[in-house]
Parts: C-alpha cells; structure tokens; sequence
C-alpha cells in the first residue's frame, strides 16, 4: 500500500525519476512475490513500456524476470520463453540468472523439452551452489529428482531412475 500511495502522489508529477522508477518496479514485483500474476503482469508490462532501456533502467532484468515468471504461472510457455533468454542473451552475469536458468528449465520441461530441461536445470544448480544460493540449489536438486527420476516415459520404463538417486540423496543431505 505505502508504494501504491507513493506512485499516485508522484507519478506524472516533479518527483524523483529514479525513486519513481524503483518504486513502479517494486510495486509490480511485490504483485509477483504474492502471486498475483494477473495484477503483477499488468504492472510490469506497463512498467518495462515505460523503462525500456537498459542504460536507464538497472531493474530491467528483473521485471523481465519477473514477468516471465507471471508468463509461466499461466501457462504462456513462448513469451516465458523470450523473456528467459533475453535476459540469459543481454544481461550476462545478472544477480539473479541462477534462478532465471531454473525457470528456464521449468519452461523447457512444459515445453515438453526434457534434455534441454535438465541441462538448465544442471546449469542452475551449479551456479546457485557456486553462489550458495540454498533456495535454488535445493529447488534445482528437486527439479533434477523428479525429472530424471520419473518411473515411466510415456509408457516405457525409465531407464534412468537410479541416476535421480544422487539428486534426492544431495537434496536431503545438504538441504
């Protein structure tokens, strides 16, 4: 609410851009923490409408981030998608591309893309393990267990399931 006051007493009017600009942001990824994909992605389309640049805009991974997450929650995989490896295309390095590969990986597996799933999925863990990132880590390793774990592949037996083993042993020793 404090956010939601801040942008209609400055918004429009003689205020700090750059506070202005945080705030919006904020505002549209808070949306996103609480799950409200429907309000957080009105915001954050308005909001990378308004700060398309990334020379001026620093949040714009994020929101990019943020929105593919709003994308994925309602089963829009292709633009998820777009957004994902724009920012793993243009923004090299972004604190938060650990997470960004992890969503990756949940997208590619919708897309009914397993390989490319677990390869990002691979990419995330170790990159969160590198960062000590737990949350991530742990969530990579469950990603990681039920995908190459799976008992059946359509209806063929999964020839893999003791290769998932290592992942749930790893998740329920260090996380």
């Amino acid at each position: 609410p404090l956010l939601d006051e801040y942008i209609e007493a400055y918004d429009g009017k003689d205020a700090d851009k750059i506070r202005l600009q945080a705030t919006l942001y904020f505002q549209a990824a808070n949306r996103s923490r609480l799950q409200e994909w429907t309000k957080s992605a009105s915001l954050l389309d308005a909001f990378l409408k308004k700060y398309p640049d990334p020379k001026s805009n620093l949040y714009l991974p994020f929101a990019l981030y943020d929105r593919a997450n709003c994308y994925y929650a309602e089963s829009e995989n292709d633009p998820a998608f777009d957004n994902v490896t724009r920012i793993e295309e243009e923004f090299p390095g972004v604190a938060i591309m650990e997470s960004n590969y992890a969503l990756k990986g949940n997208i590619l597996e919708s897309l009914s893309k397993p390989d490319e799933a677990e390869t990002y999925y691979k990419k995330a863990l170790e990159l969160a393990e590198t960062k000590k990132n737990d949350l991530v880590a742990g969530e990579c390793l469950f990603y990681l267990t039920a995908l190459v774990g799976k008992e059946k592949i359509g209806k063929t037996e999964n020839p893999r399931v003791a290769e998932a083993v290592p992942y749930y042993n790893k998740f329920w020793d260090q996380y």
